[in-house]
């Protein structure tokens, strides 16, 4: 009778992990003039973010969800257009375990810089890495995330974050932030912008990152892509803005020793022009082509590339990427 007893409880906490741990918004009707497959705009704090419904999404299944930060001086209908995760198709991943018809795709907005009125530039958005902005980023998102989980059905073990420059230097931020660590399941930077005010800023700048970043967790996963001939956010570093950039590998490294993994990665070739980086067997992995700039890599055009292709498509890996992640 023991042995029976302990088998059910260990086949309802597999069923419990397998429907995922839902949010209060479960069983839910979606808000007033809303529908799945729609996209809307909703607001906190009186901060904007666009929410993007799934097609397949049901009040009662949980669903992942991906919050998407867009580059400095865009926005979130730019950023649509740059990780095109809405343009997605279902029959392309079927080998992932989520569904991609049942993923959120969720846009918060930056904020415009002081004095944007007489520029006429308000419509350029920020994020709190800049050193011109000063606004609660990470506030934001938490507030962002209590909306979304109040009003949705979603899986809590499966919210995921990636961004854009800017944006990817957001989500190193929040990966770092000893909260939202511990609500994210995993973090995708892309052509990160990685400002850090130090005081001795000189190459190879290779600067101690660690009082900068104090996750709530052991093991955060970070999947990152960044290009050599990136000018706008160097790869080998540089003293912009009065910050400190940091040396790209040295980056991925602190983030390696940071989750208790060796700071020698293995190193594999994704294309002829592309390198692999592998720490831990892939919970660190950064992504590196020496031909590609500032950019969202795409072989097709984005947003982002003015029409100049890459060797590979990145938003496709970073979803199997965070499909093998959970926080459970």
């Amino acid at each position: 009778m023991l042995g029976l007893l302990r088998t059910l409880a260990v086949s309802a906490a597999l069923v419990v992990c397998a429907a995922g741990q839902k949010s209060a918004g479960c069983g839910r009707n979606l808000p007033d003039g809303q529908q799945n497959g729609g996209r809307y705009n909703a607001t906190v704090g009186g901060r904007r973010f666009l929410v993007n419904v799934p097609d397949d999404y049901n009040k009662d299944t949980p669903s992942p969800l991906i919050l998407a930060f867009h580059g400095g001086g865009g926005s979130p209908e730019n950023h649509i257009t740059v990780d095109q995760l809405t343009l997605q198709v279902k029959s392309d991943y079927p080998d992932l375990s989520m569904d991609i018809d049942d993923i959120f795709y969720v846009y918060p907005a930056g904020s415009s810089k002081a004095g944007c009125e007489q520029k006429n530039t308000c419509d350029k958005l920020y994020w709190s890495v800049d050193p011109d902005i000063t606004a609660d980023d990470i506030g934001f998102v938490n507030s962002v995330l209590d909306s979304l989980e109040d009003t949705y059905c979603l899986d809590m073990n499966r919210l995921y974050a990636e961004g854009k420059s800017q944006g990817g230097g957001l989500v190193n931020k929040l990966a770092c932030d000893s909260g939202v660590s511990k609500r994210v399941a995993a973090f995708s930077p892309v052509s990160g912008a990685y400002y850090t005010a130090v005081d001795d800023c000189e190459p190879p700048f290779e600067f101690d990152l660690n009082p900068f970043c104090s996750p709530g967790r052991d093991n955060v996963p970070i999947f990152a892509f960044h290009g050599k001939k990136d000018t706008t956010i160097p790869f080998d570093g540089a003293s912009k803005r009065n910050r400190c950039l940091p040396r790209i590998p040295h980056w991925a490294d602190q983030w390696a020793a940071r989750d208790r993994l060796s700071t020698s990665p293995e190193k594999s070739e994704l294309t002829p022009t592309t390198s692999v980086f592998k720490y831990g067997g892939g919970l660190v992995t950064l992504i590196v082509d020496n031909n590609l700039g500032h950019v969202w890599p795409a072989t097709v055009k984005n947003g982002d590339n003015d029409g100049k292709v890459g060797p590979f498509d990145f938003t496709p890996l970073m979803l199997r990427f965070f499909d093998k992640k959970t926080l459970s």
